[in-house]
């Protein structure tokens, strides 16, 4: 639907890669089709991209020089971790920091000599991960705070800003059509979730447990837990939040993980199989379940398609997605065995250790599968915001609301500046006396959103949303639709008039 000519150069990415980074910018960008327009990655078109030849990453920075041309919003600050050396010729669109023209206006179109081809290949192919375990954490996990890629990456969805720019610069010479990525049109989206670690906060064998590991072992830590455990039987159990979490999100539902399998190592301590009413009260109200697995599980295909299996057989759903518990995903290798047990989507790639956009960019997308040299079957929502990170500086203690509001509102700013979703993650838990304040800040984030244009929905709908927009063909002059779900399109000749697209029907694309 977008004609994409790629020529390869000594150092730069393959074609199947450099083609897959493309079409991840392009769906970021919600671009469905384009007419009149071609789009170059090292071969001359009406938008070329020169490929880098650098292989270590470092910060780019381009401000927007004037008012480019066209009817689609071009990004006023575009980042990029590799260039070229080109010096393309024509008005500049964009300068670097040091004034030098990076992307150019000619005759023959747009030229751009940042490659956010390979910027996107780095982040979305996880190359930091996979080259570098040693700035993961002590559960395997990339940190915010080893990681050695620049951190104004971390700070917003950068991938969404250079879909947009490829948009804008493909609607200079053609017809764009865009899709809406969030639901009912809306400009942006903050996905409503919570993992549910803990269905009690006390219980008298998980009490005599700890003691007895305390005085075998002699550690001192466990014997106190214990006697804290036991001293907690005597109060009202502050973990029983469901509702209260339920109600926080009204009137729009959320994405609720679960733990179906056996308790392992950090893992959560109730079994579901004793507690249907909760997965009845999920269901009931309309809520999304999916699958919460365990700390060991993500990278052992058997125990992930076992617990599968159990949540399918306790809920009686066939699809869902799902989180890693500690958010323990060693990527990107444990991506391909959550594909292999039918997962939908996972939700796990954000950073425990501070909040920030681990791949910026909020997805949904395809992850890469570096084993087959593939795109991945399931998607990824990937995660900015946790409560835990967004708390850790105060610890144990309680919360300074309006200082963690401030931290939590640059992300908000960034996602709908960006057209981006917003993942939010909240355990089902906080929503009471065990932990003052974390309510509060979400009460106010889930406001802010939706007084500032968001839909604030489940992860599933977002999911859902752009497996029906893979259904869109072109035909000559008509945008088909061949998805199973109500899409949004925007036209770059009247990119103020929303057209609604049913599945079964085409839109004529207007003449430019």
């Amino acid at each position: 639907m977008v004609e994409i000519h790629i020529t390869t150069t000594p150092g730069g990415l393959n074609a199947e890669r450099a083609r897959y980074a493309l079409g991840e910018l392009l769906r970021l960008g919600g671009v469905a089709a384009v007419w009149g327009s071609r789009l170059g990655y090292g071969e001359l078109a009406d938008v070329t991209i020169s490929p880098s030849l650098e292989s270590e990453p470092r910060l780019i920075e381009l401000n927007r020089v004037g008012e480019p041309p066209g009817n689609l919003p071009w990004p006023r600050r575009l980042y990029a971790l590799f260039d070229s050396a080109d010096t393309p010729a024509g008005r500049p669109l964009y300068v670097d920091d040091g004034g030098r023209p990076r992307v150019t206006l000619a005759e023959g179109g747009v030229r751009c000599a940042v490659d956010p081809v390979a910027t996107t290949w780095y982040l979305l192919g996880q190359i930091e991960e996979l080259t570098r375990p040693e700035r993961r954490d002590a559960h395997g996990r990339l940190s915010r705070a080893l990681s050695r890629t620049p951190s104004v990456f971390f700070d917003g969805p950068r991938l969404e800003d250079w879909g947009s720019f490829i948009a804008a610069a493909l609607a200079v010479g053609g017809v764009v059509a865009r899709v809406g990525r969030h639901p009912d049109g809306a400009a942006w989206s903050v996905a409503l979730t919570h993992d549910i670690d803990s269905l009690g906060e006390r219980s008298l064998g998980r009490a005599l447990r700890l003691i007895g590991a305390g005085a075998l072992r002699f550690s001192g830590e466990r014997l106190r837990a214990g006697r804290r455990m036991l001293g907690l039987l005597r109060r009202p159990d502050r973990h029983h939040r469901l509702e209260h979490c339920i109600d926080a999100d009204a009137p729009d539902a959320g994405g609720y993980y679960v733990h179906p399998g056996r308790r392992g190592p950090h893992d959560p301590a109730y079994r579901l199989s004793r507690n249907r009413k909760v997965l009845e009260k999920l269901l009931a109200t309309g809520q999304e379940v999916g699958h919460h697995y365990g700390y060991l599980t993500a990278g052992n295909p058997e125990l992930l398609r076992g617990e599968a299996e159990e949540l399918r057989r306790l809920t009686g759903l066939d699809c869902f997605g799902g989180r890693a518990h500690y958010l323990r995903l060693r990527c990107p290798a444990d991506l391909a065995a959550l594909e292999a047990a039918d997962l939908e989507y996972d939700a796990s790639l954000g950073f425990a250790d501070a909040p920030g956009w681990r791949l910026s960019t909020g997805g949904p997308y395809r992850p890469w599968n570096h084993a087959a040299e593939r795109p991945l079957g399931l998607f990824e929502l990937p995660l900015p915001v946790m409560d835990g990170a967004l708390f850790r500086p105060w610890g144990d203690a309680t919360v300074e609301v309006e200082a963690a509001w401030r931290s939590l509102l640059p992300h908000l700013e960034a996602a709908r500046d960006s057209g981006a979703c917003l993942s939010l993650l909240w355990h089902q838990r906080v929503f009471g006396p065990a932990h003052p304040g974390w309510g509060e800040v979400y009460a106010r984030a889930l406001a802010w959103a939706r007084e500032n244009g968001a839909r604030t929905v489940a992860p599933r709908e977002l999911v859902d949303l752009a497996r029906s927009a893979e259904g869109l063909t072109v035909h000559g002059e008509r945008l088909i639709h061949k998805g199973d779900r109500p899409l949004s399109v925007i036209f770059s000749t009247a990119p103020d008039r929303h057209l609604p697209l049913e599945p079964g029907r085409y839109l004529e694309a207007p003449r430019a």
